[in-house]
């Protein structure tokens, strides 16, 4: 949606749909409450938000859940340039090894924020407030946004199946075949099954069971896929993640642009001495 079809009473209706499931408790929900007069221009209302450090526009607001108090709407400009969506950042992205103490209930916590925000979010596409849903339907066929490359496969490991869909779009109109895979499992099967042929990897960090790190260090361990490219997606900054083992890294939310030629960038490193580069 255009940032100037945005307004505070949809703001409203989001922050009211996104309470109303976060806080199952109506006091502790009244305490996070906020509300916007009708009339109150976007740019007022989005002082309340906190500007985040991102290549596209973001604004977020922490209001927290019943059982975890960093969760935050996000208003944000989604993967095309204009184009605006709300989303829930979860704001849980952090590393626990299998031997932590909690780790357990930690993955609990993970699991019952991703379904949590699932469930705002699908609550939102059906009160006509602007989701990644709703980008995901959109033809994506604009060709001054998206530049035709070598046609190679490009592996996306994420468990977000909106922004799946829409990053799948996006490589495909950029020239590649995408395969997608939504937990570590899976993407090791495809890495398996299909590393040789693979151009580049994108992972998130934070999969249903493990860490996007955990499928790197496989990568690295395996000779089909040692010198396979890595991109890391993530929400959080890049002072939080660890690199080390990748080839670059996109702060969600990243555009359609920077992804295509951040793949180029990372590709044509790798390929281009030999002359297998196109």
């Amino acid at each position: 949606m255009d940032l100037g079809k945005i307004t505070a009473t949809l703001v409203n209706t989001a922050i009211d749909i996104y309470l109303q499931l976060a806080y199952g408790d109506a006091e502790t929900r009244e305490q996070h409450s906020l509300y916007f007069q009708e009339d109150t221009p976007l740019e007022q209302v989005l002082t309340s938000f906190v500007s985040e450090d991102t290549s596209l526009k973001a604004w977020s607001l922490r209001l927290g859940s019943q059982d975890y108090p960093h969760m935050k709407i996000m208003l944000r400009e989604a993967y095309l340039p204009g184009q605006f969506a709300f989303s829930v950042d979860r704001h849980d992205c952090f590393d626990f090894s299998d031997n932590s103490v909690g780790c357990e209930e930690w993955r609990e916590l993970q699991l019952h924020n991703y379904q949590l925000k699932k469930s705002i979010e699908d609550a939102w596409y059906e009160a006509k407030v602007p989701t990644m849903r709703n980008l995901r339907e959109k033809c994506l066929s604009s060709s001054d946004v998206f530049r035709v490359m070598s046609g190679k496969k490009v592996l996306l490991v994420d468990n977000d199946s909106d922004a799946v869909a829409i990053v799948d779009m996006i490589l495909t109109h950029g020239g590649y075949e995408c395969v997608s895979a939504e937990s570590l499992a899976e993407s090791k099967e495809v890495i398996a099954a299909e590393g040789k042929e693979l151009i580049a990897v994108l992972v998130d960090l934070l999969l249903p069971d493990g860490m996007g790190y955990d499928l790197i260090s496989a990568m690295r361990g395996n000779s089909a896929t040692q010198n396979t490219p890595v991109i890391i997606i993530s929400g959080m900054s890049e002072g939080d993640v660890d690199t080390a083992a990748a080839d670059a890294f996109l702060r969600k939310p990243f555009s359609a642009e920077d992804i295509l030629s951040t793949i180029g960038n990372v590709v044509k490193k790798y390929y281009e001495a030999d002359g297998e580069f196109i």
